[in-house]
This record gives structure tokens, C-alpha cells and sequence, in this order.
């Protein structure tokens, strides 16, 4: 099915698990494909500021994942893995036996654990402001919504005491000004950030059902070597065959660089990794010209 919602040309199709999956799409259908994976509580919108730069070199596909944006939200997520299954109906679907992956944080961990899963799929993959493949650390909140010293450990937490309850909180309660400063944190110049997208991120967390379960599925996420503090590492980062471009704002507070640099530990000489000066954590807004620029020679196009 095909709408034009905002503008742009949205498409859905019915997976077979029961939901349906939201998606824009652009560009030279005979291009190579390149599928975007939005951050969390986020939704395709945020790829829209390069589509213009980049629908003649490339298929662009952009997805809702379940419960964000224009997805459907039928059954709960239990795990990344619950995503990367989505991902898998998706593409095929639409027939997509081979492409490249950009994702943006939440994204990014979400196309690492695809790739293991699905390695024959998966041509490349850019990591844009990635969490790391140990999972992100959520913090609790009290009943003040002030962060404490202590993460997450059990599901009630992630839906009552962390993040997702600051969200809901804010989205029940009509709460723009919060909301409009979550987005901004995404930025090093946060009185730079561009008035159409910081609406389009507030518009995207307005439609977000699935805050509590993706907190929950994050914080928990680990295919590392390495055990975390919640949760232990299942090793299936050495499942990744294709080559890995990881870019890092210096100044990324919602993923720091050493997230950057243990996803480059992690997947070794199959990863490059570039580190923006004065950039946080929405490059392709912030240094949109350097990562458009590193985008292509990484795709070769």
C-alpha cells in the first residue's frame, strides 16, 4: 500500500508474524540498496535531510521498525533479535537479497545484530552515532524523573523507572519542551539545530508505543565477547563477514566514543573508524557535507 503522508511517499507492507511495517523509499530503483534503521523512539524521518543527496547514487529504504513511526505494534519486543526478524520478513517482501545498512544508534546495534544473524544479506555497514554491541546502559530514574547511579535490571525498571517513563511521561502530558530538549541533546551545537528537524523528531517520539520494551531490549542487548553487567555475551559479533564504516562525534553524549571504539575492538580489521571534531550525536545533520562525503567512498559511489 502506498500513501503520501508529510509530503513524502509512504509505503507499508503486511509481514507474516502479523504486523505491518512503514517505509519510505527513494532513489534509482536500479542503484544498489542502501536500508536505513532509524534510532530508538525515532522513526524514518530521520534519514529525510539526505535523501535529496543521495536518491541518484542509490535505492533508499527507510523503515519504521515496530511500534515507531507509521509500524504497527501487534506483539511485544523481547529482543533485538524480535527487530532483526522484522528486518528479515521485510526484505523479503520487497525481494531484497543484498544491500547496505546505515544505522543511526539504536540503528546501528540493531544492523550489527542482523548482520550476524543474516550475514549472506548484508553487503556493508555504516554505524552513524552507534550504541555499542555490549548493549546501552540505561540508568534508573526516581519517581522525580532524576537519573540515578544505578541501571536498569529488570523489566518494571525499564518501563517505570528509566527513560521510557520520562517519554511516556512527557508524551501523555503534551510535554514539547521536554521533548524538543531530548532532541536537541542529540546535537554539540544545540542552537544550531534546524527548526524542520527538531519537529519532525518531536512528531516521531509523539508516535513511539514501544518505549518501555526497546529500553528494555537495549539495555539487555549484548552480542559482545564480553559479558556485561546484566547480561552475558553471546560472541555472535564474530558472525559479521562484510566490511563495517563506524562514525563518532567527539562530543556524542548519548553514545560516547568509547562505544565507538569497543564496536571497532569488537569487529577488528573488518571495521574503520572515523571520529568527527565538534560533532555530537545527529552527524549526518551536524557534519552533513563530511558524511555524505564518507558515506560515498564507503559505498563507492
Amino acid at each position: 500500500m502506498e500513501q503520501n503522508l508529510e509530503g513524502h511517499t509512504h509505503k507499508t507492507v503486511d509481514l507474516p508474524n502479523g504486523e505491518t511495517y512503514a517505509y519510505r523509499e527513494a532513489g534509482n530503483p536500479s542503484k544498489p540498496v542502501l536500508l536505513m534503521i532509524h534510532n530508538s523512539f525515532n522513526s524514518s524521518r530521520q534519514f529525510l535531510p539526505i535523501f535529496p543527496d543521495l536518491k541518484d547514487h542509490l535505492r533508499l529504504i527507510a523503515v519504521d521498525l515496530r511500534g515507531h513511526g507509521y509500524s504497527s505494534y501487534k506483539n511485544p519486543i523481547n529482543s533485538l533479535t524480535d527487530f532483526s526478524e522484522d528486518i528479515k520478513l521485510f526484505c523479503d517482501a520487497l525481494g531484497l537479497k543484498k544491500f547496505s545498512m546505515l544505522g543511526w544508534t539504536f540503528g546501528g546495534g540493531l544492523s550489527l545484530q542482523f548482520a550476524a544473524m543474516y550475514p549472506e544479506y548484508v553487503e556493508r555497514i555504516i554505524l552513524h552515532s552507534s550504541m555499542s554491541c555490549q548493549g546501552y546502559y540505561i540508568p534508573k530514574v526516581n519517581e522525580k524523573f532524576e537519573m540515578l547511579q544505578e541501571r536498569v535490571k529488570t523489566r518494571e525498571e525499564a518501563a517505570n523507572f528509566s527513560v521510557a517513563a520520562m517519554l511516556n511521561n512527557a508524551i501523555a502530558n503534551k510535554g514539547e519542551p521536554f521533548l524538543t530538549q531530548l532532541c536537541k541533546f542529540e546535537f554539540y551545537n544545540q542552537d544550531k539545530v534546524p527548526e524542520d528537524f527538531l519537529a519532525q523528531t518531536v512528531e516521531s517520539y509523539y508516535q513511539c508505543r514501544s518505549a518501555a520494551d526497546t529500553t528494555w531490549v537495549l539495555n539487555f542487548f549484548n552480542i559482545s565477547t564480553e559479558d556485561s553487567e546484566v547480561a552475558k555475551g553471546t560472541k555472535e559479533i564474530t558472525k559479521i563477514t562484510c566490511p563495517v564504516l563506524i562514525l563518532s562525534g567527539e562530543h556524542d553524549y548519548v553514545t560516547p566514543p568509547n562505544d565507538a571504539l569497543f564496536n571497532k575492538k569488537a569487529l577488528g580489521d573488518l571495521a574503520e573508524l572515523k571520529t568527527y571534531k565538534d560533532a555530537g550525536n545527529a552527524l549526518l545533520v551536524e557534519k552533513k557535507e563530511e558524511f555524505l562525503k564518507d558515506l560515498k567512498e564507503f559505498m563507492k559511489i
